[in-house]
C-alpha cells in the first residue's frame, strides 16, 4: 500500500509539472513600402532566439503583415530578420524579451520597412 501512495504522488506532481508548461505566443506587425524592386518577390519574416543565433519561426509575409508565432513561455531575447528575394539588403530589429502571451494582444510594431535604393543579386 506504502508503494501505492509513493506512485500516487509521484503522478500527481508529474501531471501538475506538464499542465503548466505550455507555450507563449506574440505578434509582430510591418508594412514594406512597395516599391519596383519587389514587385513580384517573395519576403519573409524570420525570428531568431538571441542565445545561439537560433531560427525559432520563417514565414512568408506581404507587403502589410500582422504575424502570429509560438514562442517559449518563459522570456527570452529574440531578434527579427525581414528579407526579400534577390536582394542583399536585409532588415534586422534586435531585441525582444519575449515570452507568454504579452504580445499577443499588443503586437511589436517594427514600423515601415524600405528596401529603396538597393540593387539585386
Amino acid at each position: 500500500m506504502k508503494n501505492f501512495y509513493g506512485y500516487f504522488y509521484v503522478v500527481l506532481i508529474s501531471f501538475f509539472c506538464i499542465s503548466c508548461v505550455g507555450d507563449g505566443a506574440a505578434r509582430i506587425k510591418g508594412k514594406i513600402s512597395h516599391n519596383k524592386l519587389i514587385e513580384g518577390k517573395d519576403c519573409y519574416l524570420e525570428v531568431y532566439l538571441e542565445k545561439g543565433d537560433r531560427l525559432i519561426q520563417k514565414m512568408e509575409i506581404g507587403n502589410d503583415f500582422n504575424e502570429a508565432l509560438t514562442i517559449s513561455p518563459s522570456y527570452q531575447n529574440y531578434y527579427v530578420i525581414v528579407r526579400c528575394e534577390g536582394i542583399k539588403k536585409i532588415y534586422r530589429k534586435c531585441c525582444f524579451s519575449m515570452g507568454g502571451s504579452k504580445y499577443m494582444k499588443n503586437p511589436i510594431d517594427l514600423g515601415t520597412i524600405s528596401f529603396e535604393n538597393e540593387k539585386e543579386k
